[in-house]
């Protein structure tokens, strides 16, 4: 009986650390409800000056410009900009400008986050400097497979930069959303790709979900950013309406299956 009664106080005992563990990891993974990572930076930008001065987007269906923004002063040299937002198209392209503080020369890097999964991952980078520099200029593709939803797009300087999210000594990291749409025809997209979109995003008591070549029932299911599952059903209509009104606010994933393919979307609820 000892046995047995130390034995289930281990198991709760590793499941209390468990939790503490993935609060720890979910508070770095989704800082202020919105961003992947906030990456750990020795120096602030006040002390260091190794920051983004200037960010502007040209040549999409919506532009926008934040020009000297300087330091800052946001918590770990961390901004999110988020009523900065460009609208792109999908399978079309846009500009980018970014520079830096003139006289601190630093490697920088860009990643949009295409399919919304909440990964920066590497195939998501969409430029890294080579070498120190203070400002470039680019093209951006815009993928005819990334999600048509509101997306992450992440700017970085730092001392050290290898990825979205790893440490430096210096830097500043700013994240603004970008708008994908469609502009295709439906006949033309790719045979497993769903054409679908949700609305509002944030919500607060009603989801639409929309989708364009709507033919067959569809299973989809609602998960907590744990994974766990908090609503599954299927979709019978082009525009369905999910009650979202009892779920606690927070960040959740919706995914649909369709002919073999799980395809996500991140939804916020406030």
């Amino acid at each position: 009986m000892i046995l047995l009664i130390g034995y289930i106080w281990l198991k709760q005992k590793q499941k209390s650390m468990k939790k503490i563990l993935l609060s720890a990891v979910l508070s770095i993974f989704f800082y202020n409800g919105f961003s992947q990572c906030v990456p750990a930076i020795t120096n602030d930008c006040f002390a260091v000056a190794n920051i983004v001065d200037s960010v502007v987007v040209t040549n999409a269906l919506v532009n926008f410009s934040n020009d000297g923004t300087d330091c800052s002063g946001q918590d770990f040299n961390f901004a999110f900009y988020k009523f900065k937002t460009a609208t792109a198209t999908l399978g079309n392209s846009f500009d980018l400008r970014v520079a830096l503080n003139s006289s601190f020369p630093s490697f920088m890097g860009v990643w949009i986050d295409w399919n919304d999964d909440l990964v920066f991952s590497p195939t998501e980078q969409v430029f890294l400097s080579t070498g120190t520099i203070t400002a470039m200029s680019i093209n951006v593709p815009v993928p005819l497979t990334a999600v048509q939803d509101t997306v992450l797009m992440r700017i970085r300087s730092a001392s050290t930069l290898t990825d979205a999210c790893n440490a430096a000594s210096s830097g500043e990291t700013e994240d603004y959303n970008i708008l994908l749409v469609n502009d295709t025809r439906v006949e033309n997209l790719p045979s497993n790709l769903l054409a679908w979109s949700i609305f509002p995003n944030p919500a607060a008591d009603k989801l639409n979900i929309n989708i364009d070549n709507f033919n067959e029932n569809l299973d989809f299911k609602l998960t907590d950013i744990i994974g766990n599952i908090v609503l599954e059903d299927k979709i019978n209509s082009t525009n369905f309406v999910l009650d979202v009104s009892k779920l606690q606010r927070g960040i959740y994933l919706l995914s649909i299956d369709y002919k073999g393919e799980k395809q996500v979307k991140k939804i916020v609820l406030e």
